[in-house]
């Protein structure tokens, strides 16, 4: 039996698959694209300007005194009173006068117990609190010497001792003078002056390490050097010479 379609009504359209366009779609991907782009290129470009900033180099900055170099992020040493370098520039030091308003400074007496130009080659500045220390760093500053000098007696339980060494210097004109040892609120300032040659000056070569120790008052507050360096105002040496001193 066969079955036929209806009757078509009049003016109706044939029926269509309703589907969306690819033509309308890709605008919509380009935009979505577009937009990416342009928020990585914000990006970027935000995170160069970054870097630029971080690296680019501080502008020459007027350094006239120590607290202009201490607040541009210049080194400042640990000394007393402390010091602030320009990199290839000047050095300023702390107003002293500053650093210990409403600080009592009790000065301590020292004793000199060698002071001479024949010392070790190395440099150094320390301090030695026992016996045992004393005794090893008798030795070694005086191992290149034949016979080594007896080691002097310090009382270790009333006292200090502090030892500075230039080391190796290659003429004479050149020494080392503990000047002033004293006491502040929270540390013991060890303050010495270094002497060289003046300008202009010209030695016999003659090899010298100058040194000097001194002894003072025992105090437990940690210790800090201040080494100050001066030219001689004239050319004659200003060392004990070799084998010279209160050994």
């Amino acid at each position: 039996m066969a079955f036929g379609l209806g009757p078509s009504i009049p003016g109706s359209a044939p029926a269509e698959e309703s589907h969306v366009s690819s033509a309308a779609v890709v605008p919509e991907v380009r935009k979505k694209r577009r937009g990416w782009h342009v928020f990585f290129a914000l990006l970027a470009i935000t995170y160069a300007i970054f870097i630029i900033l971080i690296t680019r180099p501080k502008k020459a900055a007027v350094i006239r005194n120590f607290r202009e170099c201490a607040d541009y992020g210049y080194p400042v040493t640990e000394t007393f009173p402390e010091t602030c370098s320009v990199p290839g520039g000047a050095t300023y030091k702390a107003d002293e006068a500053a650093a210990t308003a409403g600080v009592t400074k009790l000065n301590l007496q020292t004793t000199i117990l060698v002071d001479a130009s024949n010392g070790a080659p190395d440099h150094l500045a320390k301090v030695i609190k026992t016996q045992a220390d004393w005794v090893a760093y008798w030795a070694k500053a005086h191992a290149h010497l034949t016979p080594t000098p007896p080691i002097l007696a310090v009382d270790f339980t009333k006292s200090m001792v502090a030892a500075i060494q230039l080391g190796s210097e290659p003429t004479d004109g050149f020494h080392i003078k503990i000047s002033d040892v004293y006491e502040v609120t929270k540390e013991v300032v060890i303050q010495a002056r270094k002497t060289i040659p003046g300008q202009g000056c010209v030695l016999p070569p003659r090899p010298t390490s100058p040194y000097e120790i001194v002894y003072f008052a025992r105090t437990e507050k940690p210790t800090v050097f201040d080494i100050q360096t001066s030219q001689s105002s004239a050319c004659a040496t200003s060392d004990p010479g070799p084998g010279v001193g209160k050994y």
